[in-house]
């Protein structure tokens, strides 16, 4: 009975092993023959694509099978990955908006996650605005991930759907670095709207304003940014020098020196980076100052902007064999030692 029972067992499993192999082997077969399938339309269709991306037409096609629809997508993701020019990539923006539509319509619709969010990576960088209310739809369903929320936003606002602006507002716990990247996104013309109103918006927002005003460097946020040097919220102030630092500009560089006595050390250590990237030598003696500085970050910072400077190695040696403070010999002379060309000791 044992012999019996165990040979009946290894039949079964057996059978079972052959049936997920056979299983295995049906849905290669299915999926070669699929993926030739997919190819041909895609033949098809290059040299039609192709022509519309070099004359600006668009395709009198009506594709409506979902094979077709996908060598279309996978053409103009191809081809988006590999033309860089604005024209091209304006050209492909409209062939997807012609095509795709309804298509990513219903995919945005789908039970599975991972067909929804690959949707809407897509719908992101084929730009395709008619597709903000489903956008909108997708983000009030209770099922919605977190992930999908967040691209979603990406979308709206790079398409410039005016109801982002609330949106930012309330977003109470997002993330600096997702306020940030939604910033970025927004139309130049937008941001600079944003900035105009900076002060009727929630701290965070403003703070991530500022950010962003940074990062792009645009010269013509400064007198904004000087303004607001006088605030009397010092993370405002903060955040204006950070942002007048990654300019590396300043209209009136004596706006930094009271800094260099500030009470709060972020302040102290901001004012410090932004004079070794302006590169007066009036901030020298303060530089030098600041090199006796409680904080650790504030030496560091001096010292690392005194280096800049074409006199910075004669200042930092001076500091190092006259100084009194040993906290400002300390931070100098590991400077010096990064500044030393390789081989070379300090001391040489």
């Amino acid at each position: 009975m044992l012999v019996t029972y165990m040979m009946w067992t290894a039949a079964g499993f057996l059978s079972i092993l052959l049936l997920i192999y056979l299983y295995l082997v049906l849905r290669y077969v299915v999926k070669r023959k699929r993926a030739r399938r997919k190819e041909k339309h895609k033949q098809h269709l290059r040299h039609l694509v192709a022509h519309c991306v070099k004359t600006g037409e668009l395709l009198r096609l009506r594709l409506t099978r979902q094979m077709e629809l996908e060598a279309v997508e996978e053409l103009l993701e191809q081809y988006m990955n590999v033309l860089k020019s604005r024209k091209a990539s304006l050209r492909l923006s409209r062939l997807a908006q012609r095509l795709l539509v309804e298509y990513y319509r219903e995919r945005l619709r789908y039970p599975r996650l991972g067909v929804r969010y690959n949707a809407l990576l897509l719908i992101d960088k084929f730009y395709i605005p008619q597709l903000t209310e489903d956008l909108l739809q997708l983000l009030m369903r209770e099922r919605t991930t977190d992930l999908e929320r967040l691209e979603a936003y990406r979308i709206l606002a790079k398409t410039d759907y005016a109801g982002i602006r609330n949106i930012l507002k309330h977003a109470r716990d997002w993330p600096d670095v997702l306020y940030r990247d939604i910033l970025h996104r927004l139309p130049e013309e937008r941001f600079r709207e944003y900035m105009r109103g900076l002060s009727i918006y929630p701290k965070r927002l403003q703070y991530n304003l500022l950010d962003v005003a940074g990062d792009k460097g645009d010269i013509s946020f400064l007198p904004q940014l000087e303004a607001l040097l006088y605030q009397t919220d010092p993370e405002i102030r903060t955040r204006s020098l950070k942002a007048i630092s990654k300019i590396g500009l300043v209209r009136h560089p004596e706006m930094l020196v009271p800094f260099v006595g500030s009470s709060i050390w972020q302040e102290r250590v901001m004012a410090a980076k932004t004079m070794g990237i302006v590169q007066k030598q009036e901030f020298l003696p303060y530089l030098v100052q600041l090199l006796s500085d409680t904080s650790w970050w504030v030496r560091l910072a001096a010292a690392q902007a005194i280096s800049g400077y074409s006199t910075g190695r004669d200042v930092l040696w001076q500091v190092v064999r006259t100084g009194r403070d040993a906290f400002a010999r300390d931070i100098a002379k590991e400077r010096l030692e990064r500044m030393v060309p390789h081989g070379r000791t300090s001391m040489d």
